[in-house]
């Protein structure tokens, strides 16, 4: 199975309420033997059950509601990946 390079930029806002914090959690996915970007990566929060999918630039912005979220990378032929996210920790790479 191909390995699948995620290359994630995170930008983090958060916004306060009384209820609840929500994140945003963005960045680029791409081939980690090419360097081509991932068309239509589906990533998503596993506690939650949403997401997202990677543009034509291989860049996904997703809101998450907690501040350890479990967020998972997906893409046909390549091994999937799942992330903690942590508020303000900026994820390098990481390998599929």
């Amino acid at each position: 199975m191909r390995l699948l390079l995620l290359l994630v930029i995170v930008f983090v806002r958060i916004d306060q309420s009384i209820a609840q914090q929500s994140f945003v959690v963005s960045g680029y996915v791409t081939d980690a033997t090419n360097g081509e970007v991932l068309v239509g990566t589906n990533v998503y929060e596993i506690n939650l059950n949403q997401g997202t999918s990677t543009n034509q630039y291989g860049f996904f912005s997703l809101t998450v509601l907690s501040d350890s979220a479990l967020i998972r990378f997906t893409y046909q032929g390549f091994e999937p990946q799942t992330l903690v996210f942590y508020p303000l920790y900026i994820v390098g790479v990481v390998k599929l």
